[in-house]
């Protein structure tokens, strides 16, 4: 058909998740060393969050997880807090035991600053015995400061942390403390141990602290995007996050798959969980959050993700900004807009073959007006800072698609992992008219102008029963029995035709000509976008003049007056019903045709430069 061939491979799928590596840990201490006085109060706080927001740390302070201990009110709650409050160290083993159960939280993966820990030779051993190999140390950050320094930092703390620990007398004891009990942990570490002066300005700590991370392979990382998908049941979100997830790249995750997941794995997390719902208490928010973050993490923070179905609440939403702030930016909240009338009648429509007991008017409605009252919030508070992607999904399913990309270019996420735009797949534009109407003298001109290549199904058919294919010789068969080739044979050619095409925009003339034709295209060539269908407009009575004329010098046997009334009846018949599908969903393209050729040239091009085709 002279549209070239190709031998281009397909484009890769992104690399799968091959394995999940174990915790990456950096120990944080301050610290007496070499009559060099050091503690608490250095600052390694400050620099601790300033590591969390560049390079994505998990900060775990063993200090938070033991007052975290002391909230819940354990068996040894007491004796934490009297231990806490005279500066001595609480023992190794339950410490160790609390920040094992952090990773375990986090899937056993991540990058994790350590700190207050190992403050002792004790914390080492209990360390080496119930975590040991499960993670990496890359190295102790040890921050050194003077007495003086960190006395006066602490007690100006003191004025408004409400810590008890942070007074005159107990600040002594925390020094003496960790100069008995640290100096050993520091010389067993020995080349693993990187100094910071920590008395510099907090800038110039900063910079000595990303030189030591730099310096040992630990460079930062770039914070995954997040898109939020919110939509009510039967909004067809489910439908546009698989057209993101296969253009875009993102990493698609549901909450409510999440959570099923956890509740058949059968782990601690799933005992949690099923708990809670036994129980018929709703799922923290923090929990799930967790879970998500667990994800992230899996993926080492790669990626870009939809979270589909969150947030659900504000509650939801202070869990994310508290939790996953350090790891992840969310761009905007896509929010798939449909009325109540239109989800209930999917939804009863679904539920004649899903067999989901949810799919009933009933429950339905109780549904929707769940998902109203928590979500309302959060769709106004991202319309309020200017974050908010509303789109109208009552509309055909393309449409809806279409508006979904232009928001991703707005928001530059219209990219592939690697930041390369998609590339530009093939698309086809149906081409209609009746016998009489000009159709083939147009698409000439089209493919003259546009560079577009034609296809007519009647010449393909005939050429494949010319070469003796073996479609060719199923299609020479059933014409000679008299009988009309199927709308599946009539495909695979279309489609034989297109793969062995280095072209991209296709002109097929004179398809579909029936509801199956449409049907068995959707079913066999899902990725081939139809972007519109031309259909040249010509009344009955003009074509049969123009057919009439052309049998007095054509010698076609079916350009007779029987013969031409019945192509058209027949045409008008089988197309109207595809003109009124393409119009429901915005595709049909009317040129009148009626014109004379240059006049009816006119019309088309000005519709090609209006819609971009000409590109």
């Amino acid at each position: 058909m002279g549209c070239g061939s190709s031998n281009s491979a397909a484009v890769q799928e992104p690399k799968k998740h091959v394995s999940i590596p174990i915790p990456e840990v950096i120990f944080v201490l301050v610290i007496y060393l070499n009559n060099h006085k050091g503690g608490p109060g250095s600052g390694k706080g400050t620099q601790c969050e300033k590591m969390v927001n560049e390079y994505c740390f998990n900060h775990i302070s063993t200090g938070d997880l033991l007052r975290q201990e002391l909230k819940k009110g354990g068996p040894d709650a007491d004796v934490l807090n009297d231990l806490m409050k005279e500066g001595k160290l609480v023992p190794s083993d339950l410490l160790v035991k609390l920040i094992w159960k952090e990773f375990q939280t986090n899937g056993n993966t991540g990058r994790y600053l350590l700190d207050g820990f190992p403050r002792s030779l004790d914390n080492q051993a209990s360390w080496d015995k119930i975590i040991g190999k499960q993670a990496t140390i890359k190295f102790l950050l040890m921050f050194e400061c003077s007495f003086e320094v960190m006395e006066k930092r602490l007690i100006k703390r003191g004025e408004t942390s409400g810590r008890a620990d942070d007074n005159i007398e107990t600040i002594k004891k925390r020094f003496e403390t960790f100069k008995v009990e640290t100096e050993p942990v520091i010389a067993h570490y020995k080349d693993q141990v990187k100094r910071i002066n920590s008395e510099a300005s907090p800038d110039d700590v900063h910079k000595q602290v990303t030189d030591v991370l730099t310096q040992n392979g630990v460079h930062k990382i770039k914070k995954p995007e997040v898109i939020f998908v919110l939509g009510g049941p039967g909004s067809g979100k489910g439908t546009q996050c698989d057209r993101i997830k296969k253009d875009y790249e993102f990493t698609h995750l549901s909450t409510g798959d999440l959570l099923r997941a956890e509740l058949q794995s059968g782990s601690a997390a799933g005992k949690e969980l099923d708990a809670f719902l036994k129980e018929g208490k709703l799922v923290p928010s923090e929990y799930l959050v967790q879970l998500i973050k667990r994800e992230f993490l899996k993926r080492q923070l790669k990626g870009k993700y939809l979270l589909d179905g969150f947030p659900r609440s504000m509650d939801n939403l202070n869990a994310w900004n508290a939790i996953m702030q350090p790891f992840a930016q969310v761009k905007f909240l896509l929010f798939v807009e449909c009325s109540f009338e239109v989800m209930e009648k999917r939804l009863l429509k679904r539920g004649e073959t899903s067999g989901r007991s949810d799919d009933n008017a009933e429950t339905i409605k109780k549904r929707f007006q769940t998902f109203e009252k928590e979500t309302k919030p959060i769709v106004d508070h991202f319309k309020q800072v200017g974050n908010l992607v509303a789109i109208n999904s009552e509309q055909h399913v393309d449409r809806v698609y279409s508006e979904v990309k232009r928001a991703f270019k707005k928001y530059n996420a219209a990219v592939r992992l690697d930041g390369t735009k998609v590339p530009k797949g093939q698309f086809v534009i149906f081409v209609l008219g009746g016998p009489g109407s000009g159709k083939g003298t147009q698409c000439e001109q089209i493919v003259k102008n546009y560079g577009f290549c034609h296809l007519s199904t009647g010449d393909l058919l005939r050429e494949e029963v010319k070469k003796q294919s073996d479609i060719g010789k199923q299609c020479d068969k059933i014409m000679k029995e008299g009988k009309l080739v199927s709308s599946e044979l009539l495909v695979k050619i279309i489609q034989k035709n297109l793969n062995g095409s280095n072209q991209r925009k296709f002109l097929l003339d004179g398809y579909p000509r029936n509801k199956e034709n449409v049907d068995v295209w959707n079913k066999l060539l899902p990725d081939i976008k139809v972007k519109y269908l031309i259909y040249f407009d010509c009344p009955t009575e003009v074509m049969q003049q123009r057919l009439t004329k052309r049998s007095e010098t054509s010698g076609r046997q079916d350009d007779n007056p029987d013969s031409i009334k019945k192509r058209l009846e027949v045409f008008k018949q089988e197309t109207e019903p595809i003109i009124k599908l393409y119009e429901e969903q915005g595709k049909v393209i009317k040129i009148d045709a009626t014109k004379e050729v240059d006049e009816v040239f006119h019309q088309v091009k000005k519709v090609f430069e209006e819609k971009k085709l000409s590109k």
